[in-house]
């Protein structure tokens, strides 16, 4: 008798069965397994944060002004010296100098250099007076006053080294600083990702993209597969170490950076999850404050290692309220680069369509070099900081500021 659904018999394995439970087809199995491993994956990803000795050398503490405490992360090598230039770092606006992490530790592989970053002003483990005094003018005084309290009377050669806002800051510094002492040091000038007119055009969306971000956190733990979710920060292991500085704890207002204790470095096998992840690779462009997460686990300890219980994380600095201060970031800052008396300067940006029309003119008369990064986002050092660091030891080498400690792949630079 034929079969009520017409098909030959090798095909009514494919059908519901009688009693209305559908049979799995042959391959269910496999498909089953990949999706359970591939969700395995994707929770089994390591949040944990990391410790900043994991990729710089020292840290400390500089008080100036009468109470301001300013900290700075040191990377120095066994063989460098004192007349060794300086590279100084400056983050981004709501960043801190543990941006710079992944970066520093590629660099320092590549070739000779002593380097500094700072947090800045209301950003990271920094504590002032007045957190939201973003200006150009109280900046410029913090990084003169710091450089000062550091180096007395042995001020090293200086380059200056700048992401977003530390971009324009770099600039204004080089341009503003009327300590001969400093400024007369001032060999070059790098700025990632930030052009006077393009940046102008974006701040008319920064409240918007700031009203977007989560209000806080659970965890620290949290706070770093967000950042990563959202595709605020493409790779993990930048993720890990840059996100503490961002947040501060919600009651004590403590840096989650300071929180994080130190661990033994990872091996190779352990730091083999820690490899960028391509966009979008949760399956989100932006992740709400409400968006469901895995179960959280407290993994904070003090330096005693005692474990602490804390529920909620918040941001470090209220962005929204620096808003006063963001046109006079990039006000002027093509020209301003563009006739910086700061020696060799180089621009890197994550895409050519950041130029506006003097810094398209300057770069074909050749007033700097430049370089485009493909498939990165706006924080370029942590989302490939290999081949940032690439670029800047070729920088550093071709104008003599360092030597080489090994060969590296040395990055043409864009047209």
């Amino acid at each position: 008798m034929q079969h009520p659904s017409g098909l030959p018999q090798h095909m009514r394995k494919f059908l519901p069965s009688l009693s209305g439970m559908s049979r799995p087809p042959p391959s269910s199995g496999r498909l089953l397994t990949s999706k359970h491993f591939a969700l395995r994956r994707k929770s089994d990803r390591d949040f944990t944060p990391a410790h900043w000795s994991q990729y710089f050398t020292a840290q400390q503490d500089i008080t100036i002004n009468d109470g301001d405490v300013f900290r700075v992360y040191i990377h120095e090598q066994a063989e460098s010296v004192d007349h060794m230039p300086l590279l100084l770092l400056l983050h981004g606006g709501g960043f801190s100098a543990l941006t710079w992490s992944l970066f520093v530790k590629s660099l320092v592989e590549i070739c000779h250099v002593r380097i500094m970053a700072i947090d800045i002003r209301g950003h990271g483990s920094t504590r002032s007076a007045n957190d939201e005094d973003l200006s150009i003018a109280t900046m410029v005084n913090d990084i003169t006053q710091v450089l000062l309290k550091m180096f007395d009377e042995s001020m090293p050669e200086l380059i200056l080294m700048g992401h977003s806002m530390g971009g324009a800051l770099a600039a204004h510094f080089a341009d503003k600083c009327c300590e001969s002492s400093i400024n007369s040091r001032i060999l070059g000038l790098i700025v990632i990702d930030v052009v006077e007119g393009t940046a102008k055009q974006a701040l008319s969306q920064m409240q918007q993209v700031l009203q977007s971000r989560p209000s806080g956190f659970k965890s620290i733990e949290q706070a770093i597969e967000w950042c990563v979710r959202s595709n605020q920060t493409k790779n993990l292991e930048s993720a890990r170490i840059s996100m503490p500085g961002q947040i501060k704890h919600s009651q004590t207002g403590i840096c989650a950076a300071d929180l994080v204790a130190e661990s033994r470095p990872e091996t190779p096998e352990e730091s083999h999850h820690t490899d960028s992840m391509p966009a979008n690779s949760f399956g989100l462009s932006t992740l709400s404050e409400n968006s469901p997460t895995k179960e959280d686990k407290t993994v904070i300890a003090t330096p005693d290692d005692h474990q602490l219980s804390i529920k909620q994380f918040v941001w470090r600095i209220n962005l929204a309220h620096t808003e006063p201060f963001w046109m006079e970031w990039f006000d002027n800052l093509s020209q301003i680069f563009l006739n910086s008396k700061g020696g060799a300067k180089l621009l890197l940006l994550a895409g050519v369509d950041r130029l506006d029309g003097p810094m398209t003119v300057g770069q074909m008369q050749g007033k700097f070099q430049m370089q485009i990064l493909p498939r990165v986002g706006h924080v370029i050092q942590e989302d490939d900081p290999d081949s940032v660091a690439q670029v800047v030891a070729t920088y550093l080498c071709r104008n003599r500021f360092s030597t080489p400690k090994m060969e590296f792949e040395r990055p043409f630079p864009s047209c």
